[in-house]
């Protein structure tokens, strides 16, 4: 089976870009977009991170990570298993937060044929705490992503255990 067909999946089902034109609208008040701006940078900032996703949709399943760093580049990495042939994949992008609308631009793909570089494409954000991320696709899907705990984060907010005395 051709790889690029499971990574044609990834595109659509992961936020490809929309095919459809969007209305243009009026520019937003300085009021709008001061909240446009703050909504922004603390999305941006709640992003960074890894992140898990699972995508279950007619015969065919993704699986993997997004790991958004605080840069503004991201690292997506996973499997597409597609009536049971598995294949893995892997994309570099840019990302960029403005309002509620999160942009990627690809840089690096594992197969230029299905999402090569300088592929673009626009999720909005639904919902973003810091255990989940919900976002709608390009499509108009909701997908949701969970945040993978970071041990080293983990370790300095558990205060260690006593560590019993010596018995001499």
């Amino acid at each position: 089976m051709n790889s690029a067909l499971p990574l044609a999946f990834l595109s659509l089902l992961l936020a490809a870009p929309a095919l459809r034109a969007q209305d243009a609208e009026p520019a937003p008040t300085a009021e709008e977009a001061a909240a446009e701006e703050k909504a922004g940078a603390h999305y941006s900032k709640e992003l960074v991170g890894v992140w898990k996703f699972e995508v279950k949709q007619e015969g065919m399943s993704a699986t993997g990570t997004n790991t958004y760093k605080a840069d503004g580049t991201s690292v997506s990495k996973g499997q597409f298993d597609v009536g049971g042939q598995k294949t893995e994949f892997s994309a570099e992008a840019k990302w960029t937060v403005k309002g509620n609308k999160l942009t990627f631009e690809v840089t690096k793909t594992s197969d230029a044929g299905s999402m090569p570089v300088g592929t673009k494409w626009t999720q909005t954000i639904v919902r973003l705490t810091e255990k989940e991320f919900r976002f709608l696709d390009a499509e108009g899907n909701e997908r949701i992503e969970t945040r993978v705990p970071d041990e080293k984060k983990k370790e300095k907010e558990e205060p260690k255990k006593a560590e019993p005395a010596e018995q001499k």
